[in-house]
């Protein structure tokens, strides 16, 4: 009990170690898809090894086991069911981000039943519209904002305010709660998507916002509010 324990402590520190550093690291749904059929997979080997092991008192290779290869069987076996915890709470973080849902949904995962449907919700729903690539940098530039469009790329120098101005169709009146850097300090931005038109770049403006300067608005009327925001790292 004591290994188990531990074993789902050292699970839950690395799923959390591992979301904070990946923190703007996203996951669509095919790939949510095969990262569940693996943790399945290696989860329902665990349960018929453990249940062939009560039954006929061996492994299904090999005869029967001393006091010391049954230890490192047991460890073999947390092992891999701390793999298939973290794989579940990472891969779970990555989707719900991508979906632009808060990470604490994750511990769904964590209940036996609820989270198999808590996996087909997270497949079928249909993430938020992003740039293939995307580099935002600090300029030095003191002129004026210079933003070109084209079909697939969208690059320039601007403001954040500039930015939150084009991504949700605003003008400098109708924007509250800023810092007084979001109007000054400009940034070099480059960003590639398979198709661009005026509608897809409104909303992968704010999903590049949203994960590159933790941009959180929320509307008053026809005002945009800055509940929150930070300079790029």
């Amino acid at each position: 009990m004591c290994a188990l324990d531990a074993a789902f402590g050292f699970g839950v520190y690395t799923s959390l170690m591992l979301g904070a550093k990946w923190k703007s690291r996203t996951i669509g749904r095919a790939a949510y898809f095969w990262w569940c059929i693996l943790g399945y997979v290696i989860a329902f080997a665990i349960i018929w090894t453990i249940n062939y092991g009560q039954t006929y008192g061996h492994l299904p290779i090999g005869g029967r086991l001393n006091a010391t290869e049954e230890d490192l069987v047991g460890y073999s076996i947390s092992a891999a069911l701390v793999g298939v915890f973290v794989i579940r709470v990472v891969t779970g973080i990555f989707r719900l981000r991508d979906i632009g849902w808060t990470s604490w949904f994750v511990l769904i995962t964590l209940l036996p039943f609820v989270n198999n449907i808590f996996d087909i919700v997270l497949m079928l729903t249909s993430g938020r519209l992003r740039f293939d690539t995307a580099s935002i940098k600090a300029s030095q530039s003191t002129s004026g904002p210079a933003i070109r469009i084209g079909i697939c790329r969208f690059a320039g120098t601007a403001t954040l305010k500039t930015l939150i101005k084009m991504a949700y169709h605003v003008q400098d009146f109708q924007i509250e709660g800023d810092p007084s850097w979001v109007a000054t300090q400009s940034y070099d931005v480059v960003a590639i998507a398979d198709r661009l038109t005026n509608e897809r770049l409104h909303l992968m403006l704010q999903a590049l916002l949203a994960d590159r300067f933790k941009l959180e608005i929320h509307h008053q009327g026809d005002v945009v509010v800055i509940d929150r925001v930070e300079r790029p790292s």
